[in-house]
């Protein structure tokens, strides 16, 4: 029996990105929780491999009414790496952090929403309800590389 790839597979989602400078990560998740009646939970880390370095994000999935697919929440900027840092500095286990879109890089979150959303849909989380987000849109201009990265 042959394996059959799919070379044309493509991953229908919506990306948004959301900046909130008025609470932490855990705040913000449960704020979110909170207002908008869902249950997006921690699971394990989006882990990322770029130039022979491992970067971890913060990754938060929720199902949300009758959709399969969970819609996910992660953070966009990685949690410090360990151990690459000189053993002679001052700070040895300092290590690089690093955005998932560094064009995107003034939001906080993503917002992956698991179904392509049309010109005008509304989004459905309402975010513009939400006291502590200061800026929310989505994002259109990904790459395919960028693209690829969102396969969860």
């Amino acid at each position: 029996m042959a394996l059959q790839l799919w070379d044309d597979f493509e991953d229908e989602f919506t990306l948004f990105g959301i900046s909130s400078n008025r609470l932490d990560e855990v705040k913000f998740i449960y704020s979110i929780n909170k207002i908008f009646k869902v249950k997006f939970a921690r699971i394990k880390d989006f882990d990322i491999y770029l130039d022979e370095q491992v970067f971890h994000y913060s990754l938060y999935s929720c199902a949300l009414g009758s959709e399969q697919d969970p819609f996910y929440i992660i953070k966009n900027l990685s949690h410090p790496n360990q151990g690459k840092g000189n053993k002679d500095s001052l700070f040895p286990n300092m290590g690089s952090q690093r955005h998932i879109l560094k064009k995107h890089k003034h939001f906080d979150y993503l917002l992956k929403i698991p179904y392509h959303l049309e010109a005008g849909e509304l989004n459905p989380l309402p975010l513009e309800q939400a006291w502590f987000v200061s800026n929310y849109s989505q994002i259109i201009d990904l790459s395919n590389k960028e693209e690829k990265l969102f396969f969860i």
